[in-house]
């Protein structure tokens, strides 16, 4: 009986660590997706930066700075849902994969930065609204492409942390 007992909780042990693997690694496919809307986002945003710089008027710098401004807030938006997806990631982990846990807390910190850091990019291009001429208007526009080219960077880092993690996770599955 006692045999018997054992052997059930080992398979239920073994039920249990599968499951919270493959929540694991959901977690971190959602976060992959949101990183590549993220990324997406960031690039789109770059692209209307750079129809400001083609601009002749002072309202066509404002009318593509409405729609870069939206694309990195989306951006924004999915690198806290990335964060979101990378923190879930690290909590399921802490009980079966320490070093899966610490990777994915390191992608959890790049995809807070990254969020940071675009919504800095946004309060910089709402300034271009307030300069008052266009050659304000480019300073501020550079800057943000600065800024996003730093978040775009702090994605590229979580994704690394979410690769890690996902390697990790694996090798503690198979141990």
């Amino acid at each position: 009986m006692q045999r018997l007992l054992f052997l059930l909780f080992l398979i239920n042990t073994f039920h249990f660590m599968n499951a919270q693997h493959h929540v694991v690694v959901s977690d971190i496919h959602e976060a992959y997706d949101y990183y590549q809307s993220s990324h997406e986002g960031a690039n789109t945003a770059l692209h209307f930066i750079g129809e400001c710089f083609d601009c002749h008027t002072i309202e066509c710098i404002k009318e593509n700075v409405v729609f870069a401004k939206q694309e990195a807030e989306e951006a924004m938006k999915n690198a806290h849902y990335a964060k979101d997806e990378s923190h879930s990631a690290r909590a399921q982990a802490e009980d079966i994969c320490t070093h899966a846990k610490d990777k994915a807390d390191d992608a959890h910190g790049s995809f807070q930065d990254a969020k940071v850091i675009f919504d800095i990019a946004t309060t910089t291009l709402t300034n271009v609204d307030y300069a008052d001429d266009m050659n304000e208007m480019h300073s501020h526009l550079t800057i943000a492409i600065d800024h996003i080219h730093d978040a775009i960077t702090h994605l590229n880092n979580g994704v690394d942390g979410l690769n890690n993690a996902l390697g990790h996770i694996e090798y503690c599955k198979n141990r």
